[in-house]
């Protein structure tokens, strides 16, 4: 499996959510908006895929099928986390 055109966006830390990330699965299948929390330890990061409410039971929109490739995305992640850009934090007028 190849990951490319990874795009991480930093956000103003909330509860642990420091960004989202998306990519292009082998050239063939994006996909976006999957949370970016810290650990505890705050050295590393873990992934967090999109869910949707439907009468207040969570249905997974998508997420990974094995372990292996749940960590090789998770590593990308943390390798790319620090050169994203950092959040842009406008000024209250």
């Amino acid at each position: 499996m190849k990951i490319t055109k990874i795009k991480i966006r930093k956000i103003i830390p909330k509860e642990g959510l420091v960004g989202f990330v998306s990519f292009v699965l082998d050239d063939s299948l994006y996909l976006g908006n999957i949370a970016v929390f810290s650990r505890l330890n705050k050295d590393t990061k873990r992934l967090v895929f999109p869910e949707k409410k439907i009468n207040d039971k969570a249905i997974s929109l998508f997420h990974t099928v094995t372990s292996e490739f749940y960590f090789l995305l998770e590593k990308e992640v943390n390798d790319n986390f620090n050169e994203a850009e950092e959040p842009i934090i406008k000024e209250k007028i």
